[in-house]
């Protein structure tokens, strides 16, 4: 079994080190408020003390916030690509795809493994170790990190670069941020016209979209107070999206005003 880091010990994180544990791999865990460590250090985490601490292993994987957290945390402070060549890398936090290239040429130059592993998936999926793993990276680091993957579910190959993975995440959470500013906008004028916003979604998630995602978010739009909208918790996507669209050259305006509008 692998000896495994998990920095970011939040719903996410806490799911994916419980899995691991689990799945009898040795694990250690870092966060900064610590007491989120507890109840996984009862379940047999080893706690490290300091970032620096927690990058002295086998695989370490990050499921931070954003760009910044890693670029803070990894970058900066623990100086990760100091690390080791030992070290391999799998970076599950949703970062652009320009980070993605950063890390990736880092741990080359360093002589360690990088692997971008965007999931899609809640802690629940973590935990029964169903996520969807969007791998990208070259195939023999994928094969070395396969079995720490497999523990946390189905590996899907995004392409051989990093920023595949990373692409194809920002993409989905793209489709997810404008989904939900579509029916936000569509129940705003089923309501304005003195219809049933509940009656509606009811419909909607019972003919043209049974999904899981417009139940959810349909429910709890159709009984919110129009005084305190609904954060869209996409829009982060949806600003790489269209970040990422400019790099290359791509005019992606949907994406430009999802991100424009902000939450």
């Amino acid at each position: 079994m692998a000896e495994i880091s998990v920095v970011g010990l939040g719903a996410l994180g806490g799911a994916i080190a419980a899995r691991l544990l689990e799945s009898g791999h040795t694990v250690k865990g870092f966060n900064r408020t610590r007491s989120k460590a507890a109840d996984l250090e009862e379940k047999g985490l080893i706690v490290a003390e300091t970032i620096t601490e927690a990058c002295d292993t086998e695989f370490l994987i990050t499921v931070l916030w954003d760009d910044q957290a890693i670029e803070n945390l990894l970058v900066a402070e623990a100086k990760i690509f100091e690390a080791g060549s030992a070290l391999c890398h799998l970076c599950v936090t949703t970062i652009s795809t320009d980070l993605a290239r950063k890390l990736g040429d880092g741990h080359t130059k360093a002589g360690q493994k990088f692997l971008s592993v965007p999931v899609f998936g809640r802690s629940e999926e973590a935990l029964n170790g169903k996520l969807t793993v969007l791998t990208g990276g070259p195939q023999e680091t994928i094969d070395h990190a396969r079995a720490v993957l497999e523990s946390l579910g189905n590996i899907v190959v995004a392409g051989e670069s990093p920023r595949a993975a990373n692409a194809m995440k920002m993409a989905g959470n793209f489709l997810m941020a404008a989904s939900l500013e579509s029916l936000r906008e569509s129940i705003a004028l089923v309501t304005a016209e003195n219809g049933d916003p509940a009656k509606f979604v009811e419909v909607i998630t019972e003919t043209l979209y049974p999904l899981s995602f417009y139940k959810r978010f349909g429910d709890a739009l159709a009984g919110r107070d129009p005084a305190t909208p609904l954060p869209n918790p996409f829009v982060n996507s949806a600003s790489l999206t269209s970040a990422g669209g400019k790099s290359l050259g791509l005019d992606l305006p949907v994406a430009r005003v999802i991100s424009e509008r902000g939450d």
